[in-house]
């Protein structure tokens, strides 16, 4: 089934939004993904909504995922979420008697399935602190079950695993982890009650997701050891090697490495006197500062911080440069200077962020 075309615009435009925003996108192993059959998508979730758009545009395949019920109680919003490919799932904030809807809402995507649908699911059930390793929870489990019973085409899971350089920052560095695929039937075929073939999901999966990941894990000790991590931490320049380094690192924790790591800055006075950013700085001061102002008022959930801002940047970004460029057209109404001043608008912006982030 071919998505919609608003979806297929919005791939595009946010695929275009997200090399801007990180300094680095890195797509590890996208080739294992299978080009065809049925494909459920299992990733680690620490970054709000912009894990799934990560996925998404990270992916040749075009997956269906999931929001909270409560906002697709209006017929607008339910229209243009569907547009875009965004099912429903009931939560246990939402009442325990809701979750018996979420019976009917499986067996759909298990139906979706059959048709040839991808579906994105955060079997962790809710986002997580900063390189925290959730629980899985069993939905994903009981849908691939469900639909192997009645459909005898091999389904695929592909877990994906997220390393932030920083998961708050605008213009840090992101790592997109596909896993090798896992082949359910070959899961649930040495298996035999349907407690045992749910269990043995889960586990792979489970298993898998840590090795794609930096997976601390969210007991007493999580605090202790994120200082740690954060106090110790090297960078490398390539981001799988960035992974393999911070799982070194934690595996020896509690015991501080013999070299901390040394990370070099540009010296203040050359950031000050570099034209880079005495240009984009300003030109962008007033989006930074409404962001920032936003962002520190209205969210209290830490893992938001970033999503809102590629959220807010992607629709504010554009319609601030289209009232900056009007503006100048007034004064100086000349086309080539115009075209100059589009161009140099996004290039000062995020170049001025990446040196005085140096």
């Amino acid at each position: 089934m071919t998505p919609s075309l608003l979806y297929r615009i919005l791939k595009i435009y946010c695929t275009t939004a997200l090399r801007c925003y990180f300094k680095t996108w890195q797509i590890n192993n996208v080739e294992a993904i299978p080009r065809t059959g049925p494909v459920i998508f299992i990733p680690n979730h620490q970054n709000a909504f912009l894990d799934a758009i990560l996925v998404i545009c990270s992916s040749p395949r075009n997956p269906w995922s999931i929001a909270r019920a409560s906002v697709f109680k209006d017929g607008l919003i339910t229209w243009l979420l569907t547009a875009i490919q965004i099912k429903p799932v009931f939560r246990i904030r939402d009442g325990w008697s809701s979750l018996r809807n979420n019976d009917a809402i499986i067996q759909e995507w298990s139906e979706m399935l059959t048709k040839g649908q991808d579906i994105l699911i955060f079997a962790e059930g809710n986002h997580n602190q900063p390189y925290a390793a959730g629980v899985l929870q069993k939905g994903f489990a009981r849908m691939a079950i469900q639909f192997q019973k009645k459909d005898h085409t091999p389904l695929t899971i592909v877990p994906v695993g997220f390393h932030y350089e920083n998961h708050y920052d605008f213009r840090s560095r992101v790592l997109v982890n596909f896993g090798d695929p896992i082949r359910v039937n070959e899961i649930l075929k040495e298996s035999h009650s349907e407690r045992e073939k749910m269990e043995a999901l889960i586990s792979v999966t489970d298993e898998a997701l840590k090795k794609l990941s930096l997976a601390i894990a969210p007991d007493k000790a999580y605090q202790s050891k994120f200082q740690f991590f954060v106090k110790y931490r090297g960078m490398e320049k390539d981001m799988m090697a960035q992974l393999a380094a911070d799982k070194n690192l934690m595996k020896s924790y509690p015991q501080a490495p013999s070299t901390p790591a040394k990370i070099k800055r540009n010296a203040v006075v050359w950031k000050l006197l570099n034209p880079v950013v005495w240009m984009g700085y300003p030109l962008h001061i007033l989006p930074y500062f409404f962001i920032r102002q936003f962002i520190k008022r209205k969210v209290k959930d830490p893992q938001f911080i970033s999503s809102l801002k590629y959220a807010l940047g992607i629709f504010l970004i554009p319609a601030y440069y289209g009232i900056l460029l009007l503006i100048f057209y007034l004064f100086i109404p000349n086309i080539t200077a115009l075209f100059a001043l589009a161009i140099a608008l996004p290039i000062t912006g995020i170049a001025a962020t990446d040196f005085l982030k140096q």
